[in-house]
């Protein structure tokens, strides 16, 4: 055999491998975006703490320490500039009364809690930081009237809020569901006996 001859073959045997590695790559890239072949191809998803998210997460625990930071992010972003852009909008998970001026409402029918959260906007990221416990997150959402949350109606352990994450033209969207670290905390009361001047 030739020396022109094996390496002939060694460069076929190369060609071969990386079309193989590109096709097994394609494959793994598609199975990724499309949930294991289950879904449709997802274009936009987001990033919490690291973790992709492509259609929705829950668990997620903030405070006003401790804010929802979100990375937002299209599939072929880095190929076209005007795949940018997003929306939040926070609406309930949960079910419980809480009253408006006397008035009791059921919080699974507020239509947008978003007024109840401070939200620090960047070009392809944002926090989202809760105004307080739930007392002062639904004094947000209504700031001219007085809001009384009864705390013992409020499930415990699950998520209250669920963070939508819309893509700029809201053909796509993911969900994230939060729970506050501690929404008996509604602030700080001062004694003011013990006050000393």
């Amino acid at each position: 055999m030739s020396g022109k001859s094996v390496t002939l073959q060694a460069g076929r045997i190369i060609t071969y491998v990386l079309i193989v590695l590109l096709l097994v790559g394609g494959v793994g890239f598609v199975a990724y975006f499309t949930n294991g072949f289950t879904d449709g191809f997802k274009s936009f998803y987001v990033s919490v703490n690291g973790e992709n998210v492509l259609d929705a997460k829950t668990d997620v625990i903030i405070s006003p320490s401790a804010p929802l930071e979100v990375d937002v992010k299209y599939t072929f972003g880095r190929f076209s500039k005007k795949l940018t852009g997003y929306e939040v909008k926070v609406v309930p998970a949960a079910d419980f009364t809480f009253t408006v001026d006397g008035a009791t409402h059921s919080f699974a029918n507020e239509e947008d809690l978003t007024g109840g959260f401070e939200i620090v906007e960047d070009d392809e990221s944002f926090k989202l930081i809760p105004k307080g416990g739930l007392g002062f997150i639904m004094s947000g959402v209504y700031p001219d009237s007085e809001v009384v949350v009864n705390k013992s109606s409020v499930p415990k352990d699950t998520d209250l809020f669920t963070v939508i994450v819309y893509s700029k033209d809201k053909t796509a969207s993911v969900s994230i569901g939060c729970r506050l670290e501690d929404y008996d905390t509604e602030g700080v009361t001062l004694d003011e006996e013990a006050i000393v001047f």
